[in-house]
């Protein structure tokens, strides 16, 4: 069992984390954070959409809620009629507005319960965590066990191998 503050050191540090195990103890004051629960009934790519939105809102840089509404609705059809995911790399991508507010200094992006994620969300996760350096913005997925769904565990294994076994912290408060 490793430390209970193990994942928001590394998030300082600007290291990605699989935290394994819920809950993560309470973070550091000096961590500017966003946090998006991904146990919530599953939209495609709603957790990504949600973190986005919730950055550019602290950026100042916030689309209106019709542009935000549009785009959801779009992705959905896309999805559903094409099999279509959106680019991730455009300007104005999530990777794009992250590594913007990781620019404002010790942030992270904190993903709860990442395994009950869409499996497109986790897909994207995968790839864009799976790049080292790409995302400057530290990411701690918060899996709720070990027994996790195919889609979860590739994205494990992703983060395992760009970042390394220490990369995958198991937690418990209890």
């Amino acid at each position: 069992m490793n430390h209970p503050l193990e994942p928001w050191q590394r998030a300082l540090r600007g290291l990605h984390t699989v935290a394994l195990g819920l809950p993560l103890a309470e973070p550091p004051q000096d961590l500017r954070i966003v946090r998006v629960s991904c146990d919530v009934p599953p939209t495609t790519l709603g957790p990504l959409l949600e973190a986005r939105a919730r950055i550019e809102r602290v950026l100042g840089t916030g689309a209106p809620f019709v542009e935000v509404a549009r785009a959801r609705v779009m992705t959905g059809l896309r999805r559903h009629l094409l099999g279509d995911l959106p680019s991730v790399t455009s300007e104005g991508s999530l990777v794009d507005v992250c590594n913007r507010f990781a620019s404002l200094g010790p942030s992270v992006l904190v993903l709860d319960a990442a395994d009950a994620a869409d499996p497109a969300s986790l897909d994207m996760l995968r790839h864009i965590l799976g790049r080292p350096g790409w995302l400057r913005l530290p990411v701690i997925l918060g899996m709720r066990g070990e027994a996790l769904p195919i889609a979860a565990a590739q994205l494990v294994d992703a983060v395992r191998a760009s970042s390394g076994d220490e990369a995958i912290v198991r937690v418990s408060l209890g």
